[in-house]
């Protein structure tokens, strides 16, 4: 048993290690054949006219364009500031008070770096929980004067 363990085991060490030779120059460009000339793509409106593709030919870049119906910020308005109803929602009625100020903060901070869609988001939900918090407040308030007013009849 013995024996046969030992011719398991090899008596050479495995060799040492040797990183991966690496080729010289460039990696080698793969170009299609619709993208094999600047002036044929420009032709064929396969290439935007802003991109510069002289520069790009024979490396191994990546030209991304980025497509899509995308919106522009500059025609939508900005988002009213709720901060202030906001503040006086927090002194009514604090918890929501406090989720009202977080957001209409928010939607300023998201106007103030262009995302006007972002900050209507935001201030469309500082408003709801403003509201929400002055209908809590008149609720609970209106509820503690009937209780006041009943609560005297009684005696």
């Amino acid at each position: 048993m013995s024996e046969e363990r030992e011719n398991l085991i090899p008596d050479e060490s495995p060799p040492p290690y040797a990183p991966p030779e690496k080729p010289e120059g460039p990696p080698p460009a793969y170009f299609p054949e619709e993208y094999s000339s600047a002036v044929e793509g420009r032709r064929n409106n396969l290439i935007p006219p802003n991109i510069n593709v002289d520069q790009y030919i024979g490396s191994s870049n990546v030209i991304v364009v980025r497509g899509g119906a995308v919106r522009p910020q500059h025609d939508i308005p900005p988002p009213p500031n709720y901060t202030c109803m906001a503040v006086v929602a927090t002194i009514f009625f604090f918890p929501i008070g406090m989720f009202a100020i977080v957001y209409a903060l928010k939607s300023r901070d998201a106007v103030a770096i262009g995302d006007r869609m972002e900050g209507w988001k935001y201030a469309r939900t500082a408003r709801i929980l403003s509201r929400l918090a002055f209908v809590l407040w008149t609720l609970i308030f209106s509820s503690v004067i009937v209780i006041v007013i009943v609560s005297a009849n009684i005696h």
